[in-house]
C-alpha cells in the first residue's frame, strides 16, 4: 500500500477516535453556573474581609459554608435544568452518571474538613478544600473538555502552597477567593465553549446572538 495512503488511513482512525471522545464528554455542567461560583468566593472574600465581619474562625467558616451551599445550587440547579430540557440529556437521569464521579472525594472533603475544624486547625482548610476540589476535577476529566485536568493541577498546586505554609490565615480570605475565583472562571469559559462551540464570547454574557 503506498504510504499515502497509509497516512490517509491512518487519519482517518484518528478522526473516528477523536469523534468518539467528544461524543463521550459529558455537557451538563453550565460554564455559566461555574463563573458564577467563583465570582460567589471573590464576594464572599470581600465581605469575609470588611471591617464589620466578625474576626472568629466560626464567623468566617459559616461564611464560605453560605458561599458553598449556593456555588452547589446554582451548579446542580444548572445541571438538573439541563437534564430537563436539553434535547442531548431527553430526561434520561443515566447521562448524570459523570456527575456522580468527583462525589468521593467531596465526601472525603467532608470528612477531612470536619475533622480539622473539631481539632482546631482552622488553618488547614483552605488549602485542604483546594486539594479535594483538585481531586474532584481530576476525577472527572474522562468526562469533560481537557481542561479538567489542567484544573485538577492548579487547584492541587495552590492547596499544596497553602498547606506548606499554613500559618494562621483562614481569617485572610483572599487567597481562597482569588484562586476559586480565577480557577471557576477559566472552567466556566472552557465548559461554555465546549457546549456551544459557535458562540462568541459576548454570548457568555448573554450578548448577540450565537452564529450558526
Amino acid at each position: 500500500m503506498p504510504s499515502t495512503e497509509v497516512r490517509e488511513a491512518i487519519e482517518r482512525v484518528r478522526e473516528v477516535h477523536r469523534r468518539v471522545l467528544d461524543a463521550q464528554l459529558f455537557r451538563g455542567y453550565s460554564g455559566r453556573a461555574r463563573a458564577l461560583g467563583g465570582t460567589l468566593a471573590l464576594i464572599a472574600a470581600f465581605v469575609l474581609s470588611r471591617d464589620g465581619y466578625p474576626a472568629t474562625a466560626a464567623a468566617h467558616l459559616a461564611g464560605w459554608g453560605i458561599t458553598c451551599a449556593a456555588a452547589l445550587l446554582s451548579n446542580y440547579g444548572a445541571l438538573g435544568l439541563w437534564l430537563l430540557r436539553d434535547p442531548e440529556a431527553r430526561r434520561d437521569v443515566a447521562r448524570l452518571r459523570p456527575a456522580l464521579a468527583p462525589l468521593p472525594a467531596i465526601l472525603a472533603g467532608g470528612v477531612f474538613s470536619a475533622a480539622l475544624v473539631a481539632r482546631g486547625q482552622h488553618d488547614l482548610l483552605f488549602g485542604t478544600w483546594m486539594v479535594i476540589f483538585g481531586l474532584a476535577n481530576a476525577s472527572s476529566a474522562a468526562y469533560l473538555p481537557r481542561v479538567a485536568w489542567p484544573m485538577g493541577v492548579y487547584y492541587l498546586s495552590g492547596g499544596t502552597v497553602l498547606l506548606a505554609g499554613a500559618d494562621g490565615g483562614f481569617l485572610n480570605p483572599w487567597p481562597m477567593g482569588i484562586v476559586f475565583f480565577a480557577g471557576e472562571w477559566a472552567g466556566g469559559l472552557a465548559f461554555f465553549f465546549v457546549r456551544r462551540p459557535a458562540a462568541t464570547f459576548g454570548r457568555f454574557f448573554g450578548l448577540g446572538k450565537e452564529s450558526p
